[in-house]
């Protein structure tokens, strides 16, 4: 990001620091003059009544306003489905623990509350931390009360899902009339944990579906897993190699993205395996600083998927490609239902759902994964750094992580519509009594409304919340014009002049001009235009000041 160059590259002259801070700032709300009208460009060519559509869904029969609250509503996930419930009809209320959350100024809500969440750590649980985490509680406790909240949706990251699942049990014990879209924070600290999320995939036969993981402390177990692995590989299979990362590193599979501290297994040649792991610092202090060696494959293709799961049952489900650049640029788009490696996913998480079902009751919030796909024909082929499209061929999914959280694919549910009102419909079909069928599922029935017509039958789901056909891409502005044209001008003029960074700077005007011409900006809508702006104007410039003023007291 743009903090990087600007601690790596700042002036200690405080002349040409004034220069660097002006020519920031301007170029930040440059942004206003150059992602505005092009973003309102885009959303001409899928221009969608939004206001009516609204009030289509206020005026239909058996309409009843329910008052969703969603937290961490500055975020593109929390901001699109608190749009998406204000355009069915609904009330909607944002809590945040950013002063400038862009979803705070969002017309979408009618009120919004700042609080700030406190982390908590699902293996490390001191008093403090619960104490803070109780009064936490305490206080959004009384905002459901008094806004009278019927469902609650989390939007939180991977770092605060566990601390949001306790204060959902917490919030769940005092017998509020509030229902919570999160999962239980036994399941929560499962996903988040690649070492117990593989054991219970496994548990549940799923163990054909995850690649080889197993939970270390010690070099001497690294050594008797290699050691058990190659001496069951039969030729002419390519070598299994492994990656050893820490084992509350969950979602990045590359050994490079995870902070430099991940490292493929076996080790080159002419190193011991004491002095490989001694090089990359590997913990050996205890079970607290346990890692995870886990089977590493040559995906041709990654992807991370988003399901909605109520009452044991997958009612929305997203797949979406992903890469690194694409995880850096914040552009979405969806995989094509029809595919092979689609229904994998799909049935993968069904099946996650359904076995992972309590005995108390069905699995109800949200559940995502990350894949890998393997060309079994073959093993020993690697997709492309910037493949984005599904190759020709037998694939086979691999899981290798998961999450409780609400991924930012659910931005390609932001067109009002059928499938917006039936995504709607699904999470409130949790305020129905629930009914246990004769195979031991707990069913609600969803309102009756055209949206859901096609996809409910008598309670039951027959099919599940798909995005719009043929959608548009989302991208998010400010990313692109920040990291291919504002960055490359900054390593161009202050840091280094060369051809090669010129080119860098023509080749990002050239992906912003496509990004703005094919796609759809993720944040901004015309009739709500205010998240857009205060998150490129006011809290990115916030931000950009606050690192230079950090620069320049080194």
């Amino acid at each position: 990001m743009l903090h990087a160059a600007i601690m790596n590259s700042y002036p200690k002259d405080l002349v040409a620091a004034t220069k660097i801070l002006f020519i920031l700032v301007l170029s930040l709300w440059a942004l206003l003059t150059f992602s505005l009208p092009l973003a309102v460009l885009s959303r001409r060519r899928q221009r969608v009544d939004a206001i009516p559509h609204r009030e289509s869904c206020r005026t239909a029969p058996g309409f009843r306003q329910r008052t969703i609250l969603i937290s961490e509503v500055g975020t593109a996930k929390g901001l699109t489905l608190a749009r998406a419930f204000y355009l069915c009809g609904h009330r909607v209320i944002g809590v945040d623990s950013h002063h400038l959350s862009p979803g705070r100024f969002s017309r979408a809500l009618a009120s919004f509350h700042r609080l700030r969440i406190p982390a908590l750590h699902s293996q490390n649980n001191p008093a403090n931390a619960l104490s803070a985490l109780r009064r936490y509680s305490h206080s959004f406790g009384k905002i459901l009360r008094d806004e009278q909240v019927d469902i609650w949706v989390s939007c939180v990251g991977d770092d605060l899902a566990f601390s949001t699942s306790r204060v959902k049990e917490m919030v769940e014990a005092r017998n509020t009339r509030c229902r919570c879209i999160m999962l239980e924070s036994d399941m929560a600290s499962k996903l988040l944990n690649p070492f117990r999320f593989i054991k219970h995939a496994s548990n549940i036969g799923l163990a054909a579906r995850v690649p080889e993981t197993h939970q270390v402390i010690s070099t001497e177990q690294v050594a008797l897993h290699l050691f058990n692995a190659t001496s069951m590989q039969r030729d002419p299979l390519p070598p299994r190699h492994f990656i050893l990362k820490p084992s509350d590193t969950a979602g990045a599979y590359e050994p490079h993205v995870i902070n430099g501290a991940s490292y493929r297994l076996p080790q080159p040649r002419g190193k011991s395996l004491e002095e490989f792991l001694a090089e990359g610092k590997f913990a050996t202090k205890g079970a607290t600083e346990s890692w995870v060696l886990q089977q590493h494959m040559r995906p041709v293709l990654q992807f991370r998927t988003h399901a909605l799961v109520i009452r044991g049952r997958v009612a929305l489900f997203i797949a979406a490609p992903v890469n690194k650049k694409v995880l850096e640029m914040r552009y979405y788009f969806a995989e094509s239902p029809e595919n092979d490696a689609y229904a994998q996913m799909l049935q993968f998480t069904k099946d996650f759902a359904r076995g992972s079902r309590p005995a108390y009751q069905p699995m109800t919030g949200h559940l995502s994964f990350d894949f890998i796909a393997v060309d079994e024909a073959n093993p020993a082929a690697t997709g492309q750094n910037n493949a984005t499209t599904t190759p020709a061929g037998k694939l086979k999914l691999y899981a290798y992580a998961g999450s409780p959280c609400v991924r930012t694919a659910v931005v390609m549910m932001s067109t009002p519509g059928t499938q917006m009102r039936a995504m709607v419909d699904a999470y409130l079909s949790v305020l129905d009594e629930p009914r246990r069928g004769n195979d031991g599922i707990y069913r609600g029935a969803l309102p009756r409304s055209l949206a859901t017509a096609n996809i409910m039958h008598d309670g039951e789901l027959t099919d599940v919340i798909t995005p719009p056909p043929n959608p548009y891409r989302r991208f998010r502005g400010g990313y692109h014009v920040l990291n291919l044209v504002i960055r490359h001008a900054w390593e161009f003029l202050i840091v280094e002049r060369s051809t090669r960074a010129l080119m860098a700077f023509r080749n990002g005007l050239a992906v912003c001009r496509d990004r703005f011409r094919t796609s759809k900006e993720a944040t901004f809508e015309d009739w709500d235009p205010m998240p857009f702006l205060v998150y490129h104007h006011l809290q990115w410039t916030w931000e950009v000041v606050r690192d230079l003023l950090l620069a320049a007291r080194r």
